[in-house]
């Protein structure tokens, strides 16, 4: 996507999710925002998680699943406001 016809605010989003993007700890890496009406709600980065048994196995979580989650954390209702 081209975004030098973009808006400031959509550059600073995209600029907020490359930098976000960074923080993942895997090879591909990934970022998501949730945002309402211009305003950035949670911002969310795939990454791994290792769950414990037999064998160690080693589950990926998605950009988005994490943005929600951090959401979820924050208690806040993105449609309430």
């Amino acid at each position: 996507m081209d975004i030098s016809s973009a808006s400031k605010r959509i550059k600073n989003m995209f600029n907020k999710c490359n930098v976000n993007s960074k923080k993942s700890n895997m090879s591909n890496k990934h970022s998501a925002i949730i945002t309402r009406g211009g305003k950035i709600y949670s911002i969310g980065f795939n990454n791994t998680r290792t769950r414990h048994n037999k064998i160690n196995n080693i589950f990926a979580t998605h950009a988005e699943v994490h943005a929600l989650t951090r959401l979820k954390e924050k208690k806040k209702c993105v449609l309430c406001e």
